[in-house]
């Protein structure tokens, strides 16, 4: 039987309407009363490791990550229209473009003429040279997600472009496997064309 409130006799909901209300307030004091008379454990909290947390951080969010974005992104924008030669603009232009530092951008718009202005990499850039050329395209293969950041279509080949700061002796074994990675999966899509991958530095090499 149900009384007026709603609730059912008997039940557990009417069994709780017949405990005494506590303030919250009040058990939490009285815990921490009974806690305190039985333990005495300062906190560990280490100043040291506390002032290494920012040092870590800005390690993190190095220059070398900034200006590896920066430069992906100038790249993009500057080869878009598909026009030569390029122009690259002022490097407060680029600085608003990528809402970067005025500095970044100066060291950002270098390295783009060092890349373009390079006769050997024309080809990838000057669309009269190439059939069709597309920045940051995404490609599944085996169920993983690559990107080129550039792929450069000619009449007999395909070239996968990466762009890299630099190239450490260090970093060859783990680009080679990499790039071996995008040729497999560029092979699955342009069959019958040769398939080539490089990197290009900042340095236009």
């Amino acid at each position: 039987n149900a009384a007026p409130d709603g609730v059912t006799e008997h039940s557990w909901y009417a069994r709780l309407q017949m405990a005494p209300e506590i303030v919250c307030d009040a058990l939490a004091d009285s815990i921490t009363h009974a806690i305190e008379e039985k333990f005495d454990l300062p906190l560990f909290a280490p100043p040291v490791l506390a002032a290494a947390l920012p040092a870590l951080a800005s390690k993190v969010n190095s220059s070398a990550i900034d200006e590896g974005i920066a430069l992906h992104a100038l790249l993009e924008r500057v080869t878009h229209a598909h026009a030569w030669p390029i122009e690259l603009p002022d490097a407060e232009t680029i600085a608003r473009w990528l809402r970067c530092p005025h500095g970044l951008a100066g060291i950002m718009r270098e390295q783009a003429f060092a890349i373009l202005s390079q006769p050997a990499l024309e080809r990838f850039y000057n669309p009269a040279q190439y059939r069709f050329a597309h920045n940051e395209l995404d490609v599944v293969s085996g169920g993983v997600l690559l990107r080129f950041d550039r792929l450069v279509v000619f009449d007999d080949e395909v070239w996968i472009l990466d762009y890299k700061r630099q190239v450490l002796d260090s970093e060859r074994a783990a680009y080679h496997s990499q790039m071996a990675g995008y040729r497999a999966a560029a092979e699955m899509i342009f069959a019958g064309k040769k398939i080539q991958a490089a990197l290009i530095t900042a340095e236009g090499r």
